[in-house]
């Protein structure tokens, strides 16, 4: 069988200089998803090219200027004395401009970390040939779970119930300016109306087929979790040699900032447009970004148990091995035995150091493959979004003391 490379990113521990040939299937693994069965039917993404640039610009086009020409020729585009203009609709802006491209984005960012991780997965399970054939089911699994006509038509069956619903629950009063018709107010103009059946629509698409995603993502890790892994409990990353799950975070960074800016819109209204203070929305604020941090961390909690279990068998292994240790050390040193000049430097006391020393790491092997840093820059993107909002809302002074406060 040939071999291959195996790519990987920076962050990764490097990988041997060569692979099984099969890993290369697994290289796109979470690269395509709901809706892009669709996007393919219509020439928009094709294999190996998702034409990410090209999908920005033609979400931006289809979601954002036919409602500034429906406004403009209603009448409706610029603020006046009944409310606020579609042009200066914070919200309308940040959900067609940001949110959108940013979830096209992740297509290509998350979904390419997420496959490399599966192609390390791969290699871990090359390595015990018992997991061999439970991985190439679970990545199986995996790809029924990601495509088909029938997730495809449930996707948008989901969305349309979530339309209805908002249509038939949100009250009329509540909805934007633009959105109310200028003859009949109790109706929506023709700008809501291509907001609700194509604006609105498009964008939950994305964001639905990125909540499967995130399902897809959680059914690979259970099943990966039940292999028979090569987990190293006394490995320096912490996490028994799965520390490299924890960067798939860092890949959602911008599904989670595409969220953030779903909700950055709606709180830039409130706080330019409705004189809300910025500060009394911020457990809104925290609140989304403590979503965030645990919907895309949970599906790494499916691997705590087996984390768990390996340490409690590495503490008992290695426990035993510096006990019986110890006590050979104990009686061939402090038994009458005569201390001279260079005690310290004999082998015995470095290999007491070293074997301690792997002891201790395997006691602060972690039951989750995550670190600080991964989780606070996942927080952060989150953030990010709402960072112009106090410009423009808070006093320079406020806003420093504030940074600093969540720095310090």
């Amino acid at each position: 069988m040939g071999e291959v490379p195996v790519q990987v990113t920076s962050e990764l521990p490097a990988t041997p200089a060569a692979a099984p040939g099969r890993l290369q299937e697994y290289e796109e693994l979470f690269m395509r998803g709901p809706p892009m069965l669709v996007e393919g039917k219509l020439g928009l993404v094709r294999p190996g090219r998702l034409h990410t640039g090209r999908r920005c610009v033609l979400f931006i086009v289809l979601t954002w200027m036919p409602l500034c020409v429906m406004t403009a020729l209603e009448g409706t585009l610029m603020p006046s004395s009944h409310g606020i203009g579609f042009l200066v609709d914070l919200g309308a802006f940040s959900r067609s401009w940001v949110a959108g491209p940013l979830l096209l984005l992740a297509d290509v960012l998350a979904g390419r970390e997420l496959s490399r991780v599966a192609t390390r997965f791969g290699w871990l399970c090359e390595l015990s040939p018992s997991a061999r054939a439970g991985f190439t089911r679970a990545a199986a699994s995996t790809v029924r779970l990601r495509d088909g006509p029938l997730l495809e038509f449930a996707i948008a069956a989901t969305v349309l119930l979530i339309i209805v619903a908002m249509l038939h629950t949100l009250p009329f009063d509540q909805l934007p300016y633009w959105q109310h018709s200028q003859l009949h107010p109790e109706h929506l103009s023709v700008a809501g109306w291509w907001y609700a059946v194509v604006s609105l629509p498009l964008l939950l698409l994305l964001v639905v087929g990125w909540l499967w995603r995130l399902v897809v993502w959680t059914s690979f890790l259970v099943q990966v979790a039940k292999l028979d892994l090569p987990i190293v409990p006394e490995h320096p990353d912490q996490a028994g040699g799965l520390g490299f799950i924890g960067y798939t975070v860092r890949g959602f960074a911008f599904v989670a900032a595409a969220f953030g800016a779903i909700v950055a819109g709606a709180v830039a209204n409130q706080v330019i447009h409705n004189g809300v203070s910025f500060l009394s929305l911020r457990y809104v604020i925290g609140g989304t970004a403590a979503v965030c941090v645990v919907l895309f961390c949970a599906p790494m909690c499916v691997l705590a148990p087996r984390l768990a279990a390996e340490r409690r068998a590495g503490m008992k292994h290695f426990g035993q091995l510096a006990t019986s240790f110890g006590l050979q050390f104990r009686s061939e040193w402090f038994t009458g035995r005569k201390v001279e000049r260079d005690t310290l430097e004999r082998p015995d006391f470095s290999a007491a150091t070293d074997l301690y020393q792997i002891v201790d790491r395997v006691k602060a092997m972690r039951f989750l493959p995550l670190d600080r840093v991964n989780v606070a820059l996942l927080a952060i993107a989150t953030l990010v979004p709402f960072f112009p909002v106090a410009l423009l809302a808070l006093p320079f002074d406020t806003l420093l003391k504030l940074v600093v406060g969540v720095l310090v």
